[in-house]
């Protein structure tokens, strides 16, 4: 049986804000620690998300899955401050 295709509603960002108990949106920052259920802003996408999951890769990096209303599902890291080396 084939899989029905999940329809993508588009909205704004302003319409996303509008939405009653939407609540607090971050906006992100890779210095930041988030946790699951984080609503973020993502500036250079123009696109808010929901943290699904966190962790740490292999070598130590905080990261976090975060699935975007227009662009998907997303990894993003986190708690993290480049060296100034």
């Amino acid at each position: 049986m084939a899989e029905k295709k999940r329809k993508r509603t588009t909205k704004t960002l302003e319409e996303l804000q509008e939405v009653k108990d939407f609540g607090e949106v971050k906006d992100y920052e890779p210095a930041k620690v988030y946790e699951v259920g984080d609503r973020i802003r993502h500036k250079v996408w123009n696109d808010i998300g929901v943290v699904k999951e966190v962790g740490e890769t292999e070598d130590g990096v905080k990261k976090m899955i975060v699935e975007f209303e227009q662009v998907g599902v997303k990894k993003l890291i986190m708690d993290y401050e480049p060296s100034s080396t």
